[in-house]
């Protein structure tokens, strides 16, 4: 279970990274999503990494992930309400709010299957 895991919760960490950098490149959007996106990204790339690599410490591992995974979510809905107009002016608009919920909810799912370990 912690190969699933580690796979959910890398994808998460990536599509958060990923859909960040061009608003930091844009510096459109504020400190507020490009802090959200790549630093949460960060950190479940890293929590992802240490569930594969200490598969021993997989509870640790995989509770960081879903708390990650969280307050990643409740941060991609406050951003809009923070920041009205950011679908017309930010460079991908609404797709990076949606993909950023997608991450949370796959992030989440990764961080169960990993402290689910049989």
């Amino acid at each position: 279970m912690t190969k699933v895991g580690f796979t959910l919760s890398l994808i998460a960490g990536l599509l958060l990274i990923l859909f960040s950098i061009p608003y930091a490149v844009s510096g459109l959007s504020g400190i507020l999503t490009i802090i959200t996106g790549l630093s949460l990204g960060i950190l479940l790339l890293i929590c992802s990494v240490l569930l594969y690599k200490r598969p021993q410490e997989h509870m640790s591992s995989g509770v960081s992930i879903v708390v990650f995974s969280l307050i990643n979510m409740f941060a991609s809905l406050y951003i809009p309400a923070v920041l009205p107009d950011l679908p017309q002016a930010a460079p991908m608009g609404s797709l990076t709010l949606t993909v950023f919920m997608i991450a949370s909810i796959i992030g989440i799912v990764g961080g169960v299957f990993g402290i689910a370990k049989k």
